[in-house]
């Protein structure tokens, strides 16, 4: 009765560890799988970015050229950055896709400049300046036409008021890309 119990001993570890390896496999295939769904979907957000953005290439022709006086290559900032934390529980490093706040302020921007080219408005992307203050108004207006046009937080404000749909269409899939990339690196590492 001793051998009859030492072997069943032994399958039952067998087994416990063929259990646990099925699921070890099961869960890494599972990571794979949505490794590659996320990397389709990165894949297709960027082919539609760059084909929003030769329409848009086309729409605006030669006409809407930017030049590097409009750029500010100095005063730029990103619009989007990514902070790396690593997981106190796993320790594995984890990524996340941070809005600048300037780029979170652009939408209810844009809602005031087509409210105002609606009612005749200027449409002037420039910030108003302060209403209590008519002392040196025309001074700061003729400072700041020398200094040239302030640098926007919406590279799509470069191109004027009519800019194509599908310039903005492509800013939206290339933002989308990068989240779905910070997707697939928090994927990879925990896979890892």
């Amino acid at each position: 009765m001793a051998e009859a119990g030492g072997p069943s001993a032994g399958d039952d570890d067998e087994t416990c560890l063929e259990e646990a390896l099925d699921v070890a496999l099961e869960s890494s295939v599972d990571a794979i799988e949505t490794t590659l769904q996320l990397r389709e979907h990165l894949n297709e957000l960027l082919e539609a970015g760059l084909i929003e953005l030769a329409r848009a290439r086309f729409a605006i022709g030669n006409r809407g050229a930017v030049s590097a006086l409009q750029l500010h290559l100095g005063d730029m900032k990103a619009s989007r950055t990514v902070l790396s934390q690593v997981d106190e529980r796993d320790r594995q490093p984890y990524f996340k896709l941070l809005v600048s706040a300037d780029d979170e302020a652009a939408p209810t921007n844009d809602k005031t400049d087509t409210a105002r080219r609606r009612h005749g408005g200027d449409g002037d992307d420039q910030a108003c300046p302060d209403e209590g203050s008519d002392k040196g108004s025309d001074e700061d207006e003729s400072a700041a036409t020398a200094a040239g046009p302030s640098p926007s937080g919406d590279p799509l404000k470069w191109f004027g008021v009519l800019v194509p749909a599908s310039l903005r269409r492509s800013q939206k899939c290339f933002a989308q890309a990068l989240e779905v990339l910070a997707d697939v690196a928090n994927e990879q590492t925990t896979r890892v």
